[in-house]
């Protein structure tokens, strides 16, 4: 049962995982571009980051998987890059058109911007799967 509203990351990761999950885990497209980040999908994606394992000392190697990536991120800090490549594969795809410059990964998603991404995806769904 959730205890809080999804957030927008959230929604980003489980949408672009689901359907493009080749490209955007490692050796991807999206995550090569991610890694570069030479055009940050939008203003709050120009820093990335990587979180380490938290639980031990920053310096341990990386023991949990995205969602912890997303939860225990600041977002001052930047964008984790375990889930940068989401952004950067919906954008690319238009799906992702952002809020005023900025993807906004970390706040509460609406049900209408949940809707606005649904009907953006069946758009180019429709023309993917046309090709």
């Amino acid at each position: 049962m959730p205890l809080k509203p999804m957030t927008r990351g959230e929604v980003f990761y489980a949408l672009a995982n689901y359907l493009w999950s080749e490209q955007i885990k490692e050796g991807g497209i999206y995550h090569t571009m991610a890694i570069k980040n030479e055009t940050p999908a939008f203003r709050d994606n120009q820093k990335t980051i990587i979180i380490l394992n938290p639980d031990i000392s920053k310096d341990g190697p990386k023991s949990y998987g995205w969602f912890r990536q997303l939860t225990d991120a600041d977002p001052a800090d930047g964008v984790p890059m375990d889930f940068y490549p989401s952004i950067m594969c919906l954008k690319d795809k238009g799906i992702l058109l952002g809020n005023n410059g900025e993807s906004k990964w970390h706040a509460p998603i609406t049900r209408a911007e949940v809707l606005a991404l649904f009907e953006c995806l069946a758009m180019v769904w429709g023309e993917e799967t046309k090709e």
